[in-house]
């Protein structure tokens, strides 16, 4: 196997493996949580769990306190996707209202909701479909997204398929012309 091939099949690797990895992204959530004692741990969840659990304290996933983010840790740096972000605090439950800055604040019967078992899931899967029926209307980018980087994938390939070949053929034509040099006795 020569250098191009083995370069071509490493690239087609690194991109079916970012795409796997973009993928497996979309059901996350990334969670940030801040201690009392100023530390802060990054986790990433399955959104439809419904909660993060940092320090032993259960902490409620509400879709409408999220923030849509890039997430680009790992292999998601060279495939960047957009996932939904939380940010919680030791005193609350509840994530921090990215508007306000504060914990969010919701009325004792939707906390009495969130503590059984059942409605938290089944309220994080309607938000859930409501949000997603909002990011099919407000833009294509994300549906784009992996043939704009299979197509670079692409054409960087076939760019260094070409520089491989240029160079042969350069060999080539130098042999030619010293072929030439050679039968008209020219040094």
């Amino acid at each position: 196997m020569n250098t191009t091939s083995m370069m071509l099949v490493l690239l087609f690797l690194i991109v079916v493996t970012g795409m796997w990895q973009s993928r497996k992204m979309k059901n996350m959530v990334h969670c940030t949580y801040s201690s009392s004692s100023k530390q802060t741990w990054d986790k990433l969840v399955r959104q439809r769990d419904g909660f993060a659990i940092f320090e032993g304290n259960k902490f409620f996933l509400l879709p409408e306190y999220g923030e849509s983010r890039y997430y680009d840790k790992g292999l998601s740096a060279f495939f960047p996707t957009k996932i939904t972000a939380y940010k919680f605090r030791w005193n609350s439950p509840l994530p921090i209202n990215p508007n306000t800055g504060e914990p969010a604040m919701v009325s004792p019967e939707f906390m009495n909701k969130l503590n059984q078992g059942g409605a938290l899931l089944s309220y994080a899967g309607s938000q859930d479909q409501a949000l997603s029926s909002k990011k099919n209307k407000a833009g294509g980018f994300d549906k784009w997204m992996p043939f704009i980087i299979l197509g670079l994938v692409v054409a960087v390939g076939y760019c260094i398929y070409m520089v491989y070949n240029m160079s042969a053929d350069q060999g080539v034509i130098k042999q030619a012309i010293s072929d030439i040099f050679k039968k008209l006795g020219i040094k």
